[in-house]
């Protein structure tokens, strides 16, 4: 889990850097492991992606996994309602999955550090 961490870190870093107009922000979703009912009724959700991105007319949800990681059912399941209701829903595994994804939803004009 830490190696996640260190990467989601690194990827809000660079993301801020890079592209200080638009947003990104983090689901604090590991807490649901010791959630109480309190925090699922404001709102906590198991299987939630780590990192929302918004750029100009999409938002990104994006799951940070190590290498090896796999996603849980929590997290297939939540990927498959995001797809399911045409949202963008990606598993990334290092910077160059953030840079091909930011290719996909940005205009060239756009394009920083990519």
């Amino acid at each position: 889990m830490k190696e996640e961490a260190a990467f989601q870190k690194s990827v809000v870093t660079w993301f801020r850097k890079n592209y200080p107009d638009y947003l990104i922000f983090s689901v604090p979703n590991e807490a649901t492991y010791h959630s109480t009912s309190k925090f699922k009724a404001l709102g906590m959700l198991t299987g939630a992606p780590d990192l929302v991105m918004i750029l100009p007319n999409v938002v990104l949800f994006l799951e940070c996994k190590s290498a090896q990681g796999k996603l849980r059912k929590e997290q297939k399941e939540f990927r498959d309602k995001c797809k399911n209701l045409n949202h963008n829903y990606f598993v990334i595994k290092d910077l160059q999955d953030v840079k091909a994804i930011l290719r996909e939803h940005l205009y060239c004009e756009d394009w920083r550090d990519l």
